[in-house]
């Protein structure tokens, strides 16, 4: 499982930081939307919600969040 974790690393922090480099804020934003929806998916299935309904809700509260964090700070 950790060579797993390592390696992945190995592949997404190289794309991360040129994504940080090179890509225009606005890009970059939807980039780590994206994350953050994955993050947000993952964690509802920790927190043993069921019903993907329930879970897709929980996913749009937590973009709305970050939605709501991009226009507070521009």
């Amino acid at each position: 499982m950790l060579r797993q974790r390592i390696l992945t690393a190995l592949v997404l922090v190289p794309l991360v930081v040129w994504g940080i480099i090179a890509l225009p804020s606005t890009w970059l934003a939807l980039l780590f939307g994206l994350f953050v929806a994955q993050g947000g998916w993952e964690w509802s299935r920790l927190m043993r919600l069921e019903s993907s309904g329930v879970r897709l809700a929980y996913v749009a509260l937590v973009l709305t969040g970050m939605i709501g964090g991009w226009y507070l700070f521009i």
